[in-house]
């Protein structure tokens, strides 16, 4: 964070200081809402599976629908959320990293519906937020929450397996026990 902050300090210190938007001199197609709904061409569904709407021929506009295949992805990431009772010691990382996920997955897709209006109020609002016009770059959160909550997963699915399995071996050796002791 520190040092995004020295690399992005020479427009975030004049700008917090003097209140002045520097990109508003380059025009409005950095600074209007019109950009940044145009812009905005993910929907939920395609930014909580960690898939570019416009993956398959890249052509800028073109929005396809999600393949079904890529909801795997995000299935298996918060079915993390099943194993938090078995896994005390890493609760509070899959409940924080699940929430990065959501947050990430709600500002990617930008200004779509559900509360669009929300990510249109911080874009006009908050300052340094011009930048992200292309919400696709939010795309980063919803990787990073990922990365984590897949490796809980399938360690809790080898956990419960395994579980599993010694379980059936104990009960195989007592009924071994049973009939020798007759």
């Amino acid at each position: 964070m520190v040092i995004a902050a020295v690399v992005n300090a020479f427009w975030v210190i004049p700008m917090a200081v003097m209140k002045n938007n520097p990109l508003e001199s380059l025009g409005s197609a950095y600074t209007s809402i019109d950009a940044l709904k145009f812009y905005s061409f993910a929907d939920f569904s395609h930014a909580l599976s960690l898939l570019h709407p416009n993956w398959p021929e890249n052509l800028f506009g073109k929005t396809y629908f999600l393949q079904s295949e890529f909801v795997i992805i995000p299935l298996i990431a918060f079915a993390s959320l099943l194993f938090i009772g078995q896994r005390a010691d890493s609760k509070k990382q899959i409940v924080f990293f699940s929430i990065l996920a959501l947050i990430g997955a709600f500002l990617a897709k930008g200004a779509q519906e559900p509360f669009g209006s929300v990510y249109q109020w911080m874009f006009t609002h908050v300052p340094g937020f011009v930048m992200f016009r292309d919400p696709t770059k939010w795309y980063v959160l919803v990787a990073l929450g990922y990365s984590v909550l897949v490796p809980i997963t399938l360690e809790g699915v080898v956990d419960w397996v395994t579980g599993r399995i010694d379980s059936r071996e104990q009960r195989t050796d007592s009924k071994k026990q049973i009939t020798n002791n007759k």
